[in-house]
């Protein structure tokens, strides 16, 4: 449909919205809305430790909400021009990110099933400990929640982008072809959601316990899958380019091949025109085979090998905290 307005990621967010109307700088409201659920939580590991920690993980969630979502938005200005309607296009693929009821189904999915199952954890003298680990699981609930939706909305923004008949650059221009902002996102907002679960992990390492790990395991194998959900329909598109390419070249290198026999002279005289288009033809293949060679080493995904490295140590990392807190459990039963 024409002329539709489809909202973009410069939308905030619902936890974005209520910080705005606080009035005070953002970071600070994160700080302060950290410390209540990191005094709360301290009181399982009962240590300065736990309390600093838990206050971090807080805080480190509530600020990448926003974090993530501007990513989104300092990303438009490269993305949007290989978009088939430019903004409106990149608007519509990430329309789902800034949508309230996701959200709000999130915090009340993972507030009442954690408060259900740590319930038992409530081993507190007043109501005022027992109210303030409830806040401190709710506001972990709206942290965690948002920051996974942000994540997957926006992955899969790219994964629609990546649907859409892009406006590829030439190789000539951009050995990426022009979508290599996609990979680079991608990657981006799966480090910062790795890096979320990572420390979640360090801090729950101080009481692990099934559900806690089984959560962590999940949520790190359904990141890992949705870093590459877009990247799938990119480098499909990277492939089908490179095989144009190569097509093109060959019959590039065809027609040159053919065009001696019709060009050179059939007299048993050899002139100097004939020696001309001998020499420019064979100056023509060997540009062609150097550019073959070129095109041959295009690549097919939108980000190099040294990125998929950095990803997969970060992975591995957040597995192996995980794997210890099992250790940990085995050793405490």
């Amino acid at each position: 449909m024409e002329g539709v307005q489809f909202p973009g990621p410069e939308q905030l967010t619902l936890f974005e919205r209520f910080v705005k109307g606080l009035r005070i700088p953002y970071w600070l409201a994160c700080l302060l809305l950290a410390v209540i659920p990191g005094y709360a939580s301290s009181n399982f590991g009962e240590s300065l430790f736990s309390l600093v920690l838990w206050t971090l993980l807080a805080f480190y969630m509530f600020y990448i909400i926003r974090y993530m979502r501007t990513k989104v938005v300092e990303a438009e200005s490269e993305i949007a021009p290989l978009c088939p309607q430019g903004e409106e296009t990149f608007h519509k693929a990430f329309s789902r990110l800034p949508k309230s009821k996701p959200q709000l189904v999130l915090w009340l999915t993972i507030g009442l099933i954690s408060i259900f199952y740590f319930s038992r954890l409530f081993r507190f003298s007043t109501y005022l400990d027992t109210a303030l680990t409830i806040a401190s699981i709710s506001s972990f609930a709206v942290a965690w929640g948002t920051v996974f939706w942000v994540y997957t909305s926006s992955i899969y923004g790219l994964h629609s982008l990546g649907k859409q008949p892009l406006k590829l650059k030439a190789y000539s221009e951009d050995t990426m072809l022009g979508v290599g902002p996609l990979g680079y996102l991608s990657l981006h907002l799966a480090v910062i959601y790795l890096s979320a679960i990572a420390l979640g992990a360090v801090a729950t390492s101080l009481y692990a316990d099934l559900f806690t790990i089984t959560s962590l395991l999940a949520f790190v194998i359904i990141g890992g899958a949705f870093f590459f959900l877009p990247l799938t329909s990119v480098h499909r598109l990277m492939l089908s380019a490179r095989l144009r390419e190569r097509s093109l070249l060959r019959n590039q290198f065809n027609q040159l091949v053919a065009r001696p026999e019709d060009k050179v002279s059939a007299s048993a005289e050899t002139t100097l025109t004939d020696l001309h288009v001998l020499l420019s033809d064979l100056k023509g293949l060997i540009a062609l085979e150097i550019v073959e060679r070129k095109a041959l080493s295009m690549p097919t995904w939108p980000f190099d090998s040294r990125v998929l490295g950095q990803l997969t140590l970060m992975i591995v990392s957040t597995i192996a905290t995980i794997i210890a807190q099992i250790i940990l459990l085995a050793i405490n039963i």
